[in-house]
């Protein structure tokens, strides 16, 4: 069972659908994520960004959003997509 897998089945067990759903990363603060977290925000119309924060030094930013999801293979695009996010460093 691939990675993607274990999380659907994860997903399937701890959510009702529809449900609004956390979505947490953390990159860079460069341009180019930002920039890309901007091409994700268009992508997905349903997801709304509820948190942001820099690290102490600013070299990293975590968001943090709310994202409506009809079911769980709407997650899992969002999450595909955000893992290719440039500069991206984790997802949470």
């Amino acid at each position: 069972m691939s990675d993607l897998e274990k999380f659907k089945t994860l997903l399937e067990k701890t959510h009702t659908f529809p449900t609004v759903y956390v979505h947490k990363f953390i990159g860079k603060n460069s341009d180019e994520f930002k920039g890309s977290v901007d091409e994700l925000e268009k992508k997905f119309m349903n997801l709304k960004r509820t948190g942001e924060k820099l690290s102490a030094n600013q070299g990293h930013l975590a968001l943090t959003y709310h994202f409506k999801a009809k079911d769980s293979k709407a997650i899992l695009e969002l999450t595909t997509a955000t893992h290719s996010l440039k500069d991206l460093l984790f997802i949470l």
